[in-house]
């Protein structure tokens, strides 16, 4: 401080005593100083955007200091004069009553978006009061609301596969109507549907008779209130029998499905016959604010009734998909179940959460719809690296294989579990489950050595590390495929990640080689051992038998059909983008603070952690990738790329011509996209690159690339951007 400032402090000071009081207080003297030129002379000092705060003093204390102004940043704000909650009346107009069904479907859809309870089903005032409605048909409706919310909250919790971001539990300031019962709620609504029904059934007469009512509309109208009295008792139904367990439930569950979805058709057609939103005052979300108080609150967009009808559609359909695990027989079965209901991108958190409770978990929590998951992951142990059956039968009864299955069953239901999850936990945590599960590879390949050793097992024979390896490939490359769909990379990044994973693809395809190698070896030794100890005639049964032992289920042996086509595609892909590097249509590798050997660090760091597969060098990938694509000439590297796409639609038609069994409907939706993204590239390049590289004095001009993942969430179709138009 220099003597200028040390003089004018002083000074302060000597104000200050000047303008203190002195009082007494229950006998103590207590002396007020006036701070306010003190502060006025530190903030004099201050320069524009010093903060001058004390030691407890925050940023959070801060920012509540502040006043925004803002009702969701500002507690108080919204907790103005509001006007008095909307008050059902006695009995509802039909318009109103279509209307405010329709309504309660979207803060449903809403709801299951993430947002809050009280703000999308409860912004209708006229949920607060369920007790006091007069009209049979609306009170009903909504309470059946309420307890199917009710359901809906205790499976996603029940489940626990949910975070913060995907849906909202809390409910403490609302009335759930614990009251109530399921069989309560359901008999009325039987009850007041064929009311309805029968009040259709006299309109028509009366209508054909030529002595109706005099609205045209009450014929349609009855019949729109019909339609979603059947629905919301189809929803009921489905909502309070997901968290039933039982086989009974499941059936029950998939017939209601059946039912709500035939009823979508009419409901769209009807949507214009209800109130709009606008005229409809019950919408207010008064009684919510009043509940809320000063709370802030959050904002909320509630899709519209066409948007709520087709998110509706969509849910049922993944909720159909989820009750066919009563059909998965084995582990490569619940593989494919777990890739069809929750391993896609759109998928929300109340299929993920039925799909755990119904086939995933073990515990108390489940619906106790499938035995258990150990004897599978035995069978698809031996079954991997074609294991005979008796042989297989003897090693489960050795107590260091028992111990071994029990590992990788609880790794098995782990790595189940997080696909669960939503994208972008899924591979935070499978960060974790790398980690935490990259010593069962040692583990599983000294197991296999001690059994080599004891002589049950021929020395190139591992079929515990076999397994450990295949699944530590798959979860590599799910994890590579997830940062495509989170939209992590950048395109810079794109070859080196299509580089991994064509290397993940093909040691999938060299481990299959090797396992169906073994599997010959062991059978052979089998056979000569089966030989020795039954004698001649067995030694001829051995010369009669012919052909190698099935290596893996038909599931796997389609999936490696696949894996063949996405390591051709995965190589086309880099090849392209080596084309497009030498072009000039990509931006430079290196940034500035942020090279690019830095970034193929970040990405496969985590592989680095794994016994097996060794983690691939940044230097490799500098080679195979740059050095190399760089020296070949421009013509030479338009053909390769042109061909690799090519020899990636012949594997991709080779897969979907299946192997022992034709691919599941889920796989031929992939190979067809593949297909067209294999197709529409190689057409790219031959149209539209070759002309640049023959001309490369127009290439990385204004020309800019666009990637488009519409058609496939990893592999996407490349085009030039198109430019903005000037009117």
């Amino acid at each position: 401080m220099s003597e200028e400032q040390a003089a004018e402090s002083s000074a302060t000071c000597d104000g200050l005593e000047r303008l203190s009081i002195e009082e007494t207080l229950d006998g103590v003297p207590i002396r007020w100083n006036n701070a306010l030129p003190l502060l006025d002379a530190a903030a004099e000092q201050l320069k524009l955007g010093d903060l001058l705060h004390g030691d407890t003093f925050s940023l959070h204390d801060s920012m509540s200091a502040l006043e925004m102004m803002d009702p969701q940043m500002d507690a108080g704000m919204a907790a103005g004069d509001l006007p008095p909650p909307s008050v059902p009346p006695a009995s509802v107009l039909l318009p109103d009553l279509v209307g405010v069904l329709d309504e309660v479907l979207c803060g449903e859809m809403a709801w299951y978006s993430g947002l809050p309870l009280v703000q999308t089903l409860f912004r209708i005032d006229w949920m607060h009061s369920t007790n006091e409605i007069k009209d049979s048909r609306l009170c009903i409706t909504l309470l059946a609301a309420i307890r199917g919310a009710a359901a809906v909250r205790m499976l996603v919790l029940r489940s626990d596969v949910g975070d913060e971001e995907d849906f909202s539990p809390s409910c403490h300031v609302l009335d759930m109507r614990e009251d109530a019962t399921d069989a309560d709620v359901g008999r009325r609504l039987n009850s007041e549907e064929e009311a309805a029904q029968a009040m259709l059934r006299e309109a028509k007469a009366a209508a054909a008779a030529g002595t109706g009512s005099s609205e045209p509309q009450t014929v349609d109208l009855l019949e729109a209130l019909v339609c979603r009295l059947r629905l919301r008792r189809a929803l009921f139904a489905i909502h309070t029998s997901m968290i039933r367990p039982g086989t009974k439930a499941v059936e029950a569950t998939k017939k209601m499905i059946a039912f709500a979805l035939a009823q979508l058709p009419a409901l769209r057609a009807s949507l214009a016959l209800g109130t709009p939103s606008a005229q409809l005052d019950c919408l207010g979300g008064r009684a919510s604010s009043a509940l809320l108080g000063a709370a802030p609150q959050r904002k909320v967009e509630v899709p519209s009734r066409e948007k709520a009808i087709e998110a509706l559609e969509a849910l049922l359909l993944q909720l159909r998909t989820v009750g066919v695990v009563t059909e998965a027989s084995d582990l490569d079965g619940m593989l494919t179940w777990v890739h069809n209901t929750v391993s896609r991108t759109e998928v929300g958190i109340l299929p993920r959460s039925y799909a755990h409770i119904a086939g995933i978990c073990e515990e108390r929590a489940s619906l106790q719809l499938r035995p258990s998951i150990r004897p599978q992951v035995w069978a698809a142990i031996g079954s991997l690296s074609g294991m005979p059956a008796e042989l297989w039968k003897a090693l489960l009864q050795i107590e260091p294989c028992q111990e071994q299955l029990s590992q990788l069953t609880q790794a098995m239901l782990s790595r189940l579990r997080l696909s669960c999850l939503n994208r972008a936990r899924e591979r935070r945590r499978l960060r974790i489950y790398l980690a935490e599960w990259a010593p069962l590879q040692e583990i599983a390949d000294t197991l296999d050595m001690q059994l080599q050793q004891a002589r049950y097992l021929e020395v190139s024979v591992q079929p515990f590390g076999t397994w450990v390896l295949w699944h530590n490939l798959t979860t590599m490359c799910r994890f590579l495929a997830l940062g495509f769909q989170l939209e992590l990379y950048s395109t810079q990044e794109y070859q080196m990640v299509y580089w991994y994973l064509e290397s993940l693809c093909d040691l999938r395809l060299q481990l299959n080689s090797a396992a169906m190698n073994a599997a010959a070896v062991q059978s052979v030794a089998t056979q000569a051992a089966a030989g020795k100890k039954s004698g001649a005639a067995a030694n001829k049964k051995k010369s009669k038998s012919s052909g190698k032992p099935a290596v893996g289920s038909a599931a796997t042996r389609q999936e490696l059909l696949l894996v063949a086509a996405l390591r051709e595609l995965s190589c086309a892909m880099m090849l392209a983008l080596g084309l497009l590097s030498v072009l000039g249509l990509l931006p430079p590798a290196d940034l500035e603070f942020t090279p690019l050997s830095m970034r193929f660090q970040q990405r496969f760091g985590v592989f680095s952690q794994l016994v097996q597969p060794a983690p691939l060098a940044y230097e490799r990938y500098v080679d195979m990738c740059v050095r190399r694509l760089q020296a070949l000439p421009v013509e030479q590297l338009v053909a390769a790329v042109a061909t690799a796409f090519k020899a990636a639609k012949a594997a991709l038609d080779k897969a979907a011509n299946g192997a022992d069994t034709q691919p599941s409907q889920a796989q031929r939706q992939e190979i067809a996209s593949l297909s067209k993204i294999s197709v529409a590239n190689k057409e790219f390049v031959l149209s539209a690159l070759a002309p640049l590289a023959a001309n490369p004095s127009e290439a990385g001009g204004a020309q800019k690339m666009d990637f488009d993942f519409a058609t496939h969430p990893t592999y996407p179709i490349l085009q030039f951007r198109q430019a903005a138009t000037s009117g």
